[in-house]
């Protein structure tokens, strides 16, 4: 599996994308980076719920506004092309930014086979 780091912009989401990262760099499939996105679009939203925030802590009186939030969230972990970095180059050219690392968030997530998963 070729390396991966998403560029995601809030923190708060650890756990939904590095147990999605770690899903995939145990699939060891090869992909292009078009399904890479669609796969990560479609796929969040259950990491989230099964490893962020369980739907199971949600009061079930509440199933409407459960729903909402779960339409909302599935909205936001949405990500384009270009906070997408796939491969060796883009993903290593990224992590060894001096100027991006000076400044850096936690708002990445990346999975590399020589540095694990891991948030940047």
């Amino acid at each position: 599996m070729k390396p991966i780091l998403i560029k995601f912009g809030d923190n708060d989401f650890n756990r939904t994308f590095t147990s999605l990262l770690t899903f995939l760099a145990c699939l060891n499939i090869d992909i292009t980076k078009e399904q890479l996105l669609e796969f990560i679009n479609k796929q969040s939203i259950n990491f989230y719920t099964k490893f962020q925030n369980p739907i199971s802590q949600i009061n079930l009186t509440y199933k409407n506004k459960a729903k909402e939030e779960i339409e909302s969230t599935k909205r936001y972990l949405q990500i384009t092309m270009d906070k997408l970095y796939y491969g060796f180059e883009e993903v290593d050219n990224f992590l060894d930014d001096k100027e991006y690392e000076r400044n850096r968030n936690y708002e990445c997530f990346y999975w590399h086979p020589d540095r694990g998963v891991n948030s940047y």
